[in-house]
């Protein structure tokens, strides 16, 4: 007798509702660490078209007691809020959502905390929150002033929409008796957050221009720690293969029509880069396949059981992107962390090609080869870092050819003029190594090799380094005062030729009558003529104000410095030239004669002077037009400073001690040249106090970036000039452009010390830069 299919349709009686025990919220998320229960919260602000996103660790006496996770994404009403803390609600979603399940939120704070609060704020309402907590399916609704309390007791930048998640009753927390042993703790919390955020999001924060930073919250002194921004860590960026032939796409369709395409990649052997080491582990964890998700990072290395991991394969990585129809073959895991193959996708992966024959198991072995090749066993010879410019091409290519090259940025060696007492100066930020252009007649003119190409060797290896000490810096400034000596003590005491950057006489066709040309025949030995500030007016007459009681300036002795001219080669207003018996006459230098001259980082090109100097002599000066003064005030130098290198405006008044509005207001006027009373007239604002949207953010952007005023700006969302000038400055796509002499003229029209004269003091005092007998 055949039994009947239990299954059957025909043996059901009746249905009844099955709901879920409360504590089912014991129980979701337990496969999240506090990594992917952030990154899941930070996938919803995402998806809410948040462009900065901050996570903030509350701490008291070190120990944490709650993390908040605030953005400035598109906020929720309270009928939204209430759907979004339902546990399995699914929500209207647009394709390239990062949210999937519609738990997230509930899994990823539940599995991390035992109280989750949400406040957030939309563009039509005040702020609404909701509480609910572990065990429970009930959300509690709390009321319009805790809201709002909740929503901006820690915000500080301009008033915007968005959301606010926070966890309380910590599980995953250290919980030592030693404030020490809390505190490591946390430090290594958040430098591994970083690592992990960045990796996971590296092309949302590259492409897309989103910022996430992490900071902490001293209760006790009611004030933020340092925001440090998580980098993006592109597990692919090399500026070489390994294997010429790659990278390279593998393509496959399935069954049902769902198209598969591989890029392989073979990274070049014994990089060093933090795209080989991700999260500082070794290379051979990161093998395998990269899976990405609408740009976010879902699968991070492993064969997904396709093929079997090798130590020897720590150089082949693959990279797809997960679509829609590949869904079906590639699961995603509740957390993130991972997907898991069908049999479907093993069979297209294996079946993958393209037009040179390239398969999973060819790149895998092309892989292993590249690396069995790198071990064969030769002299230990370290690589090099490459070579920019500045060396001979045959230097370049033996340097690549004996030694190799380490996969990070290039070197730059150039020429300068340089104080008569240094051999070279090496920028280390920069990746310069700059040798003085006064001996490079005496080394060898054009063709100067010998000495750059030892002082590259014997320095090369501290560009690898993220910073240098003061012991390396010591040292390297140890080496170059012997190289100079040593050099001093070859050549003969004229080696050092000051003029060395004048422009060269120009050539005259034959067929040509040859023009006058002051920089004609040779050279005559130049004699000094010393250097003083006096003011040069309309005319060139220098008044009788005495220059020595001026000081120094930017650094320069008065007493010392000299300014070298060739004598009957200058040309005055009145025909004559200047001579040794003349050079105290008032007199105006030729357009050929403004030379490049470098006295360390203080450096005039032809036909320009440095904004950190006085702008060029010359009988046209006065008819130029001139930036206005800036009126600066203390902590100019560094907020700007500090701008121009990517901080943000949060940073910046955590670094000084100031309030974000402070620092916003000095950024305007200094930058976008705002200031007055009427910058911030609120009377004048309809819009005062209303939230920002994203879609406000982007409108601002696009009419900045079609060169409309911020004051027209403000006019069209009436709002403050100050409100839109702040919202351009907080921008992570960094649409205010700040000038790059803005720090030398502050630091003209700041005093240097007290008694001290400004360099813009001294200008008003005495004019532009002249010479004196």
């Amino acid at each position: 007798m055949v039994p009947r299919d239990s299954t059957s349709g025909d043996d059901v009686r009746r249905t009844v509702p099955l709901p879920p025990d409360e504590s089912i919220t014991d129980a979701i998320g337990r496969g999240h660490t506090l990594a992917t229960a952030v990154a899941d919260i930070i996938d919803n602000s995402v998806d809410a078209r948040a462009e900065n996103i901050r996570i903030r660790f509350v701490t008291d006496d070190d120990r944490l007691v709650a993390v908040r996770i605030r953005d400035d994404g598109d906020g929720m009403t309270p009928a939204g809020l209430q759907d979004a803390m339902t546990l399995g609600k699914q929500r209207e979603r647009e394709d390239g959502a990062l949210g999937h399940f519609g738990i997230g939120l509930k899994a990823a704070s539940l599995s991390q905390a035992l109280t989750l609060t949400v406040y957030s704020r939309d563009s039509s309402a005040d702020p609404c929150a909701m509480r609910i907590h572990r065990g429970s399916f009930t959300g509690e609704v709390l009321d319009d002033v805790a809201a709002r309390n909740g929503y901006d007791w820690d915000d500080r930048g301009p008033a915007s929409t968005g959301t606010v998640v926070e966890w309380r009753d910590l599980e995953t927390i250290n919980q030592s008796q030693l404030r020490s042993e809390r505190r490591s703790w946390l430090e290594r919390t958040i430098t591994s957050l970083m690592q992990t955020l960045g990796l996971t999001f590296h092309r949302l924060i590259q492409d897309r221009g989103v910022r996430i930073a992490i900071d902490t919250w001293d209760y006790r002194l009611g004030a933020p720690g340092f925001p440090r921004t998580v980098e993006p860590r592109d597990p692919f960026q090399f500026n070489l293969s390994g294997d010429a032939r790659y990278p390279t796409t593998i393509s496959a369709t399935t069954s049902d029509g769902a198209r598969l395409d591989a890029e392989c990649f073979i990274l070049p052997p014994r990089s060093d880069s933090p795209s080989a080491w991700l999260l500082g582990r070794s290379p051979v964890e990161w093998q395998g396949i990269y899976v990405y998700r609408n740009d976010r990072l879902l699968q991070a290395g492993g064969w997904l059981d396709v093929r079997q991991d090798d130590k020897r394969l720590r150089l082949a990585r693959m990279r797809m992107n997960l679509t829609k129809p590949l869904e079906r073959h590639l699961r995603l895991r509740h957390e993130k962390s991972g997907v898991t193959a069908t049999p479907e996708f093993t069979a297209a992966l294996e079946a993958a090609t393209n037009a040179t024959g390239v398969t999973l198991d060819r790149f895998r072995d092309d892989a292993l080869e590249t690396y069995r090749i790198s071990n064969v066993k030769k002299q230990a010879v370290k690589p090099a870092a490459p070579i920019e410019s500045g060396l001979p091409d045959r230097v370049v290519e033996a340097v690549r050819d004996e030694l190799g090259e380490r996969d990070e940025e290039p070197i730059r060696i150039e020429w300068k003029m340089l104080p008569e007492d240094r051999l070279f100066e090496m920028h280390h930020d920069r990746r310069v190594l700059r040798f003085n252009l006064g001996y490079r007649s005496a080394l060898g003119g054009e063709n100067s090799a010998i000495i750059p190409t030892l002082v590259y060797l014997l320095l090369e290896s501290n560009f690898t380094k993220s910073r240098l000490n003061q012991v390396t810096k010591d040292q390297i400034d140890a080496w170059q005062t012997i190289a100079s000596a040593a050099l001093l003590a070859q050549l003969s005491e004229d080696a050092y030729d000051p003029l060395a950057n004048w422009p060269k006489p120009e050539a005259v066709p034959a067929d040509t009558e040859p023009r006058p040309n002051i920089m004609a025949g040779p050279r005559p030995a130049p004699p000094s003529i010393e250097l003083h500030w006096a003011h040069l007016g309309h005319r060139g007459q220098v008044p009788p104000e005495p220059a020595e009681e001026l000081g120094d300036i930017a650094g320069w002795e008065m007493e010392t410095a000299e300014l070298v001219v060739p004598p009957s080669s200058v040309e005055r207003p009145d025909g004559g030239a200047i001579g040794p018996s003349r050079v105290n006459e008032p007199f105006s230098l030729p357009e050929e004669l403004v030379a490049e001259v470098d006295f360390g980082e203080h450096e005039m090109k032809s036909g320009e002077l440095a904004a950190s100097q006085q702008p060029k002599v010359n009988a046209t000066e006065a008819s130029r037009e001139r930036l206005p003064p800036l009126v600066v005030h203390p902590g100019d130098r560094e907020i700007v400073a500090m701008y121009r290198s990517r901080a943000d405006i949060d940073a910046i008044a955590t670094t000084l001690d100031m309030e974000e509005r402070d620092v916003a207001m000095r950024l305007c006027a200094l930058a976008l040249d705002l200031e007055g009373d009427d910058i911030d007239d609120q009377g004048l604002a309809a819009m005062h106090g209303m939230p920002y949207t994203p879609d406000d953010r982007e409108r601002i952007l696009e009419m900045y970036r079609d060169r409309r005023t911020v004051r027209a700006i403000a006019a069209h969302f009436n709002r403050t000039p100050f409100a839109i000038a702040w919202q351009l400055l907080s921008s992570p796509k960094r649409p205010v452009e700040v000038p790059r002499n803005l720090v030398k003229r502050i630091d003209r029209a700041l005093p240097r010390a007290a008694g001290t004269p400004s360099p813009d003091a001294l200008e008003r005092q005495s004019g532009p830069l002249t010479l004196e007998g």
